[in-house]
């Protein structure tokens, strides 16, 4: 019986929206809001919490697609995600292409299969590509809630869930 290497957890994520929010930003003065958009990035407290919770109990890895991606490279963005807290694994980040769900299909297309969610504010150019069981919807105004953060836990959860019964299926065939 071949033994199949359990898919890896992936989130595919978006920073502005998802761990920058309106409503933090509008904490800060009117000085400060320069310094926290452009040179500190300030990250919302919570969101990073929800973030770090969402890869303790799943153990996802993360793709950054957010538009930050384009002027910096893994470890620039390993070091912003790390001095503001988060605990996450950077693996990668997409292309450059036409939109959005074009340039993550793409990063899926070139590595091997993997469990995937997709968390963003803004996924007008991501949902012709992937079913709403893949997506999951920030607003810039809140970011990865706590609602959106069980939200997230259970759609990897699900497709997790999904490939363990295909694999169990599989081997009972193959008994």
């Amino acid at each position: 019986m071949e033994e199949r290497k359990k898919m890896r957890n992936i989130i595919f994520l978006d920073i502005d929206g998802v761990l920058v929010t309106e409503e933090h930003l509008r904490s800060f003065d009117q000085r400060d809001m320069f310094n926290q958009m452009f040179q500190t990035m300030k990250f919302t407290p919570s969101c990073v919490d929800n973030l770090n919770n969402v890869v303790c109990q799943t153990n996802a890895q993360v793709v950054v697609s957010s538009a930050w991606r384009i002027s910096r490279d893994v470890i620039d963005l390993t070091e912003i995600f790390e001095s503001e807290g988060l605990r996450i694994e950077v693996i990668g980040k997409t292309g450059i292409g036409n939109t959005r769900g074009e340039e993550i299909q793409a990063w899926l297309d070139q590595h091997n299969e993997c469990n995937f969610v997709i968390v963003d504010d803004s996924i007008e150019d991501i949902e012709p590509f992937f079913s709403e069981d893949r997506i999951v919807k920030t607003t810039w105004a809140r970011g990865l809630t706590d609602e959106k953060t069980e939200e997230l836990i259970r759609k990897i959860n699900k497709e997790e869930r999904n490939e363990l019964e295909t694999i169990g299926r599989n081997n009972k065939k193959t008994s």
